[in-house]
C-alpha cells in the first residue's frame, strides 16, 4: 500500500483510498459498462499498459462480461474478450489496487445477458493543451 505511484509521492493506499471516497459519484458512471484499464504497476513513471480481458487471479466475485471482439487493433483476429464491470465499490477497489489509474467506458451499457445496449452517453474530450489560443508575436517591431 506504500508503493509510490505518482511522483509527487502518492501512493497506491492512496489512490485505494480516492476511489473508495469518490466511489458513490463514480460509480453510475461505470455501471453496466464494460471496463478497459490502463496499468501502472510501477507508478506512472514506469511501464504502462492497456488491458481489456480480465487479468488472471481476479476474484471471483467480479462481474464480467463476455462480448465479441473483431481484433481488428490487435490483429489476432475475431474471439471474444472478457470484460469488468465496476458495479460497486469492492470492484473499484479491486481496480486501484492493481494500479488501473484509468478506466475507459463504452458509450452503452450491456443488458443483464451481455448484449449492447444503445448509446446511452455522449462524450467529449477537450486536451487542455489545445484550448489555449494562438499566441500574439510581440518580437516584430
Amino acid at each position: 500500500m506504500d508503493k509510490q505511484l505518482y511522483s509527487d509521492g502518492f501512493t497506491k493506499g492512496e489512490v485505494i483510498n480516492y476511489y473508495s471516497r469518490v466511489a458513490d459519484v463514480l460509480l453510475p458512471h461505470l455501471a453496466g459498462r464494460p471496463v478497459t484499464f490502463i496499468r501502472f504497476p510501477d507508478g506512472v513513471g514506469g511501464q504502462q499498459f492497456f488491458e481489456k480481458n480480465v487479468p488472471n487471479g481476479a476474484p471471483g466475485w467480479l462481474p464480467t462480461v463476455r462480448l465479441a471482439s473483431t481484433g481488428s487493433r490487435s490483429g489476432r483476429g475475431e474471439g471474444e474478450i472478457e470484460y469488468a464491470l465496476l458495479d460497486e465499490l469492492a470492484g473499484l477497489v479491486w481496480a486501484a489496487n492493481m494500479a488501473a489509474l484509468e478506466l475507459h467506458i463504452p458509450q452503452w451499457r450491456v443488458d443483464g445477458d451481455g448484449g449492447r445496449l444503445p448509446p446511452d452517453l455522449l462524450v467529449f474530450d477537450l486536451d487542455p493543451g489545445l484550448l489555449t489560443g494562438p499566441t500574439e508575436d510581440t518580437s516584430a517591431g
